[in-house]
């Protein structure tokens, strides 16, 4: 029999299905189906992500940071300069006020600075001060440190593999169109 493992409520060790529990997922999902196969996968991709977001969040942590820092901070740096709202949102695959309150932090931190921009004066550049750069190299070592951790055992010819995999999964979601909710729908509230 197929064993479903689900995170426990801290999301930090997986727990075996009760028999009653699969006998309901059953009335979902046929043991064995392409279905069944189809919401396990997506299903471990989905705590997989969140696991490891935890863990690199910790590690990052530890040094000071955090996920959300690295991420915007390594994006920045990758923009050389370039960088705006607009251009750091994208890159984030955010919308820019969720990036706003970051940007204003990472600025106030010393990590970032903004200044005019050249073309559109709505607009500001936004670029890594030496601190941010400092930043940038103790965060990048750290999550090499807990990538390669997570990688460990796995193949090169693997990795390759599962890239290709979640390049082709990440472009099947561009084609999915986004279903807009309707504004004046509560959300689960009746």
């Amino acid at each position: 029999m197929t064993r479903l493992r689900q995170p426990d409520a801290d999301a930090a060790a997986p727990v075996e299905e009760t028999p009653e529990q699969l006998a309901i997922y059953h009335r979902h999902y046929v043991e064995g189906s392409d279905a069944d196969l189809d919401f396990r996968l997506t299903r471990r991709l989905m705590f997989m992500v969140r696991r490891w977001r935890k863990v690199l969040d910790d590690q990052l942590r530890a040094h000071g940071h955090s996920q959300a820092q690295w991420e915007a901070l390594f994006s920045i740096a990758m923009l050389d300069g370039q960088a705006t709202l607009t251009t750091l949102a994208a890159r984030l695959g955010l919308e820019i006020p969720s990036i706003v309150g970051l940007v204003e932090r990472l600025e106030r931190d010393g990590m970032i600075a903004r200044t005019a921009h050249e073309t559109d004066r709505r607009s500001r550049r936004i670029s890594l001060t030496a601190a941010g750069l400092a930043a940038v190299e103790e965060m990048r070592d750290a999550t090499s440190s807990v990538r390669k951790q997570l990688l460990h055992g796995i193949s090169r010819a693997q990795r390759r593999a599962m890239l290709q995999i979640f390049t082709q999964m990440r472009d099947n979601l561009d084609d999915i169109p986004i279903t807009e909710r309707p504004a004046n729908k509560s959300r689960g509230v009746k």
